[in-house]
């Protein structure tokens, strides 16, 4: 329900959840609008944002400070402080790679489309029916392993940190995962109303931050998982691997979750992406193969 009402309330639920509860923990007020950093000057801010039902915190936020300080009032956040900052973050690193990261973003996507125009080529050519299947598949698999190779770097030497670190982080991508380590409490599953669902809520000294999980049997083992574990995995004590993206929301994709009684719960993100991709790859030859005429 409130997914499907999103739009019509007065704040997108998925942003007021990460920044909500850090807000509530944290002590110092400043220290949170870092936070907004990201929404302000990262130009994946304003990508994710055309996904999103309304403008992002940090936009939010500052709007309401010109207001307050229009009118006299006193605010919480030294938006002026933050926006301060923003303008001494390194442009390179902000903008240098982004258009390319875009396109890596849709890699899927664009393999295909690129493909598909491939193939009508050779087909008008060769009249071959095999490639007119088989190379978009092609196309498909190698934009899904390159993704892969982007998304899911090394994570070997993943460091410890908080949330609150690593969502102040203003350089953060939802494309270049960020290998990192957290301690913390498991307080619910990702979707509270799906008694399911196989994704986990981590809650550490300084925020919470949605645990991605990836069974390694597909969708059937997503939903083993949360009918059968992850029920007895709240509340505990747990470390988790995983690597950080920010979005509207931030989140991590799971590697590894290890509870204090001992159990071990595995994730297969990156399995997952090669199996899928070299799928595609091995299908769209097969099709080649058999359908060519």
């Amino acid at each position: 329900m409130v997914e499907g009402t999103r739009a019509l309330g007065i704040y997108d639920h998925k942003a007021a959840a990460s920044t909500g509860t850090a807000y509530r923990i944290a002590s110092d007020p400043q220290k949170i609008g870092r936070v907004f950093l990201w929404d302000m000057f990262n130009p994946w801010g304003w990508w994710m944002e055309l996904n999103s039902t309304h403008p992002l915190t940090g936009k939010r936020v500052r709007a309401l400070s010109n207001y307050a300080e229009q009118l006299g009032l006193p605010t919480e956040f030294d938006m002026g402080r933050v926006i301060g900052e923003g303008k001494t973050l390194n442009k390179s690193r902000l903008y240098g790679n982004f258009f390319l990261d875009v396109v890596l973003y849709g890699a899927e996507t664009i393999g295909f489309l690129v493909g598909l125009v491939m193939s009508v080529i050779l087909w008008s050519n060769s009249q071959n029916t095999g490639l007119v299947f088989g190379v978009p598949l092609i196309g498909l698999g190698i934009g899904i392993i390159v993704k892969a190779l982007v998304m899911f770097p090394d994570y070997k030497q993943a460091p410890e940190t908080d949330i609150l670190t690593l969502m102040s982080d203003p350089y953060a991508s939802p494309l270049r995962g960020q290998p990192a380590k957290l301690e913390g409490q498991l307080i619910g599953r990702g979707d509270a109303g799906y008694k399911f669902g196989s994704d986990l809520k981590i809650q550490d000294r300084s925020g919470m931050l949605y645990l991605h999980y990836a069974s390694r049997f597909g969708p059937i083992g997503n939903f083993l998982f949360g009918m059968k574990r992850v029920q007895s995995l709240i509340g505990e004590q747990v470390g988790a691997v995983g690597w950080f993206r920010r979005g509207v929301a931030p989140w991590m994709d799971l590697i590894q979750l290890q509870s204090e009684n001992g159990t071990i719960v595995n994730s297969y993100h990156r399995f997952w992406s090669f199996i899928l991709g070299s799928g595609s790859i091995i299908l769209g030859v097969v099709l080649i193969m058999f359908l060519s005429s």
